[in-house]
């Protein structure tokens, strides 16, 4: 009875609120879903930059090789 009643009701109460709030929420959000949505929004919005000019594609190349370097640096 104890195993039924209590051991049951805990074990349903914590999947639905720590399971999938904490694991499929937050975590999945700064994780993997959230790091190629932050990707993606970059991608974006270097796409509306780019004109079509050599220099500005250098430019951009430039600058991502830097920020890519400082990454790796600090990790």
């Amino acid at each position: 009875m104890y195993n039924y009643y209590i051991g049951y009701s805990i074990l349903k109460y914590s999947y639905t609120k720590f399971y999938s709030l904490l694991d499929k929420g937050f975590i999945e959000k700064l994780g993997p879903q959230g790091l190629s949505f932050l990707i993606y929004e970059a991608s974006v919005y270097v796409s509306t930059k780019q004109s079509g000019y050599i220099y500005t594609l250098g430019c951009l190349l430039c600058l991502s090789f830097l920020l890519i370097l400082n990454i790796s640096l600090i990790f």
